[in-house]
């Protein structure tokens, strides 16, 4: 059995050793285990993180393979949470992960599971205004969404922030947009890091959405006080 402190050895060495045990207490829910959900997922627990909770009811396909770094042609047709708990599971065998295999809606009771925060890796906005909905004082919640080759990141706090309702009112979901895989690798990198940001108390996007433009390699910063 390998020990955790030769695992994570790289990353005490960068951050040290408290905020290393400090990821291990912690506990993060992934909605949505597509591509953002994929790149998060496996940062987080190649960070330490302690407990993932991971919620999606959609099965691989062959169309998911561009950019859902996880899954290969074996997965076709498996499911996406048991899939992703198998290959992150083999990656960080001292993180706790529980699935929950159903499309998130009102009717979804996330009241038995204890996270510290939610990460918004699904891929419509009906969804989104759900999940966050769902979220309790204590939480915070990173969004990050993908379209062709841009996107966006920003924290989101009860309380202290703009709902996602009002950030993106009038956005829908083009389902046949397409999207870059490189673009699902950045934007689910700078969710993962935003996650950690907020762990420690310091979020860097909380009311302001980052925004990349692949194309040009631009970033901006948009203030939604």
């Amino acid at each position: 059995m390998i020990k955790y402190s030769a695992l994570f050895k790289n990353n005490i060495n960068f951050w040290g050793v408290d905020l290393q045990n400090s990821l291990r207490e912690s506990s993060i829910l992934i909605a949505g285990c597509g591509g953002l959900g994929s790149v998060v997922s496996q940062n987080l627990v190649r960070s330490g993180i302690g407990k993932l909770v991971l919620i999606d009811y959609d099965k691989v396909e062959v169309s998911n393979l561009n950019r859902q770094i996880l899954f290969d042609v074996n997965d076709v047709g498996l499911s996406k949470t048991i899939v992703t708990k198998q290959k992150i599971g083999r990656i960080n065998p001292f993180c706790e992960i529980q699935i929950i295999d159903e499309k998130i809606s009102q009717k979804t009771d996330l009241s038995s599971f204890k996270f510290d925060g939610i990460a918004d890796c699904l891929d419509n906005y009906e969804s989104r205004y759900c999940l966050e909905s769902k979220m309790q004082k204590q939480h915070f919640l990173v969004h990050g969404g993908v379209s062709r080759d841009f996107g966006q990141v920003t924290t989101i706090v009860k309380d202290q922030t703009k709902k996602l309702a009002e950030v993106f009112q009038g956005s829908n979901y083009v389902e046949d947009a397409g999207v870059s895989p490189q673009i699902v690798n950045i934007i689910g990198s700078i969710m993962s890091n935003e996650i950690l940001n907020n762990l420690i108390g310091k979020p860097k996007l909380l009311n302001k959405i980052l925004v990349f433009e692949l194309e040009d390699f631009s970033i901006e910063f948009i203030n939604l006080n």
